[in-house]
C-alpha cells in the first residue's frame, strides 16, 4: 500500500542489510533514528526502480527515506540496540498427515506449505473446504503438531516449545478470534476482554489503562457491563477481538471472523481489522469471503494440502482487489491459476 514497514519492524540495524517485506526488497545504507512505529509515505513507482519516497509524517528525529537502485536509507524505532530480518512468522514445508484408527488409511491434510509473514502485515488464507485450512490454522495456534515440516515465530520453532509451556506460549505471543465468538455468558462483556491480562496477573492499573483505548476503537462504550447474550452478533465478535488484541499478542490469527455475521456487521468487522492493521498489528485470517479477504495486503489460497497461488493487493482500490480474488478463486475451482 502507501506505507513502508520493514525497517521500522527490525531489531538490529546496519549498513547493508537487506529487509524483505511482501515481495519487495530494501537495503540499509546506513541507520538513523524514528520515533514513530511507522512512517507513511508517499511513492510512485516500483521498489526497484522508482523515485525518491518523500515522507509526508515522521516523528522527531525520523530521517527522509530515498530510493536509489533499490536501496534505501532506512530507519529504526529510538533506542532499538538492533535490527532482525527475519520474517515474523515461518512456515516451512509444512506437512500433516492423519492416520485413521490401527493405521488403516492415511490421509494428506498438509502436504508442502511453505510461506512467510512478515511483521505488520495482514495476510488472509483461502480455500476450498477441505483444502488444509483450518488444518493450518491449528497448527499456527500451536493447537496440532505436523508430521513433517516447521513453523517459526521470530525464529523460535514451535518444536522447541515443551507440551507444558504450550498454554503459555500461545497467551503471551498469538491472539485468537474464533467464528463463533467463544465468549463466556457468565463474565460481562469488560470482564472477558480483561481475562488474557487476568490469567497473565497483569496490575489492574495496566489492565485499565490497556482496556479504554480498545473500548474506544471497536466502538464498544456502553456495551462493557452487559453480557454477551444481551448484545448483537456483530458486537460480540468486536468484544472477541478486543480480548484477542489486549495481551499485545505478535500475531493476531483469525479462523472465519466473519462466518457469523450479517454483511453489515461483517463490514464494520473488517474496516476495523483494517485500522488494527494500519495501527502495526500482524494479522492472519482464514476465510471463504473473497469481500473479508480484500481487505487483506495479501492473500494466499490453498489447494490440496498446498500454497496454490498467491495475490498482492498493493495499490490495488479494494473492489478491483476484490475482483481479482473473486477471479483466482474461480480458476483455482475450475483447476487452473489466473495471472499475476
Amino acid at each position: 500500500g502507501n506505507t513502508i514497514r520493514p525497517a521500522l519492524q527490525l531489531l538490529k540495524c546496519k549498513p547493508g542489510v537487506s529487509v524483505r517485506y511482501g515481495r519487495f526488497t530494501a537495503v540499509a545504507l546506513s541507520c538513523v533514528c524514528a520515533r514513530n512505529a511507522r512512517l507513511p509515505v508517499q511513492s510512485a513507482g516500483t521498489f526497484a526502480n522508482g523515485p525518491a519516497l518523500q515522507v509526508k509524517r515522521a516523528g522527531k528525529n525520523a530521517a527522509a527515506i530515498v530510493a536509489s537502485e533499490a536501496r534505501y536509507r532506512l530507519a529504526v524505532p529510538c533506542g532499538a540496540e538492533g535490527m532482525n530480518t527475519m520474517a515474523l512468522l515461518e512456515v516451512k514445508n509444512l506437512q500433516k498427515v492423519y492416520t485413521t484408527r490401527f493405521g488403516a488409511q492415511k490421509v494428506q491434510a498438509l502436504t508442502d506449505v511453505t510461506f512467510t509473514v512478515e511483521a505488520g502485515e495482514f495476510v488472509a488464507i483461502m480455500g476450498e473446504s477441505g483444502s488444509g485450512k483450518t488444518t493450518l490454522l491449528n497448527i499456527l495456534a500451536a493447537l496440532d503438531s505436523p508430521t513433517g515440516g516447521r513453523v517459526l515465530l521470530e525464529g523460535k520453532p514451535f518444536a522447541d516449545v515443551k507440551e507444558s509451556e504450550k498454554a503459555a506460549f500461545r497467551r503471551d505471543n498469538l491472539g485468537f478470534v474464533f467464528q463463533d465468538f467463544n465468549l463466556l455468558d457468565t463474565f460481562s462483556i469488560r470482564d472477558n476482554i480483561l481475562l488474557p491480562l487476568v490469567l497473565q496477573n497483569k496490575p489492574v492499573a495496566e489492565m485499565e489503562q490497556r482496556l479504554e483505548p480498545l473500548i474506544v476503537r471497536l466502538g464498544l462504550q456502553g456495551l462493557e457491563q452487559k453480557f454477551p447474550y444481551e448484545i448483537s452478533g456483530g458486537q460480540k465478535q468486536r468484544a472477541a477481538v478486543a480480548r484477542a488484541l489486549i495481551p499485545n499478542p505478535r500475531l493476531l490469527l483469525a479462523d472465519e471472523p466473519t462466518g457469523a455475521l450479517d454483511s453489515k456487521a461483517s463490514a464494520k468487522l473488517m474496516r476495523q481489522f483494517a485500522e488494527v492493521h494500519a495501527a502495526g498489528q500482524t494479522l492472519l485470517m482464514v476465510t471463504h469471503s473473497a469481500q473479508a479477504a480484500s481487505y487483506a495486503a495479501r492473500v494466499l489460497f490453498i489447494k490440496d494440502g498446498e500454497v496454490y497461488n498467491q495475490l498482492y493487493g498493493g495499490t490495488l482500490p479494494r473492489d478491483a482487489f476484490y475482483q481479482k480474488i473473486i477471479a483466482t478463486l474461480t480458476a483455482l475451482s475450475d483447476g487452473g491459476v489466473s495471472g499475476d
